[in-house]
């Protein structure tokens, strides 16, 4: 891969350019001191975007956009070295998919998924990376599909399932991850038992 360099006055940073044997510019840079800094590209054998970052004295430091076969896929930014602020995801088709925001590179705030007509299809609230307080879901049509509480990361509360109507199908309790049946037994939610299982509960 051959590589341009301009050559820069004392002290300024100093762009590079690396092209391919094609002649396809495939990544370009900026270096102060023998590190990043500033922004860089990285381009795909058809020159399209890549990746697009910022940096300060190499450490990752500002906006930051990823792209797949020239599509846009990620945005999001830095903050010396770790993700800031929200990060938005999209489909091949452009839509935003997600909405998830952070700070000092953990999950922490409300986040959002959406439908492909931008209805939101999930909220849910982050503490310090942890699942912290309501999470909701939606139907399609947008109507609210199930209401549930987290604590910690940890499944607890009430869990209220609806339908497109409105009406309430399921109500469950949940302590520490584990659902309580009416009589107060421990029923493990991922592990249904066997008549469950093979006949529902009506079996």
């Amino acid at each position: 891969m051959a590589e341009a360099q301009t050559a820069p006055d004392a002290g300024a940073p100093a762009l590079h350019e690396e092209f391919d044997a094609a002649g396809t510019l495939r990544r370009r840079f900026t270096l102060r001191d023998g590190l990043l800094d500033g922004v860089m590209e990285i381009f795909d054998v058809k020159g399209r975007p890549e990746t697009r970052q910022s940096f300060r004295l190499g450490v990752l430091d500002g906006p930051a956009t990823i792209w797949q076969a020239g599509r846009l896929s990620l945005e999001m930014t830095y903050q010396d070295g770790l993700l800031a602020g929200e990060v938005h995801s999209f489909d091949p088709a452009g839509r935003k998919v997600a909405v998830t925001p952070f700070l000092a590179g953990r999950k922490h705030g409300t986040a959002t998924i959406f439908y492909p007509d931008g209805r939101p299809m999930r909220v849910e609230t982050y503490q310090d990376d942890l699942l912290q307080g309501p999470v909701l879901d939606y139907h399609p049509g947008g109507q609210l599909r199930q209401k549930a509480s987290y604590v910690d990361g940890v499944l607890s509360g009430e869990l209220i399932v609806y339908d497109t109507a409105g009406q309430v199908l399921e109500r469950a309790l949940y302590v520490d991850g584990v659902r309580q049946n009416p009589l107060g037994d421990q029923v493990a939610a991922s592990k249904p038992g066997l008549m469950d299982r093979l006949f529902g509960k009506g079996g």
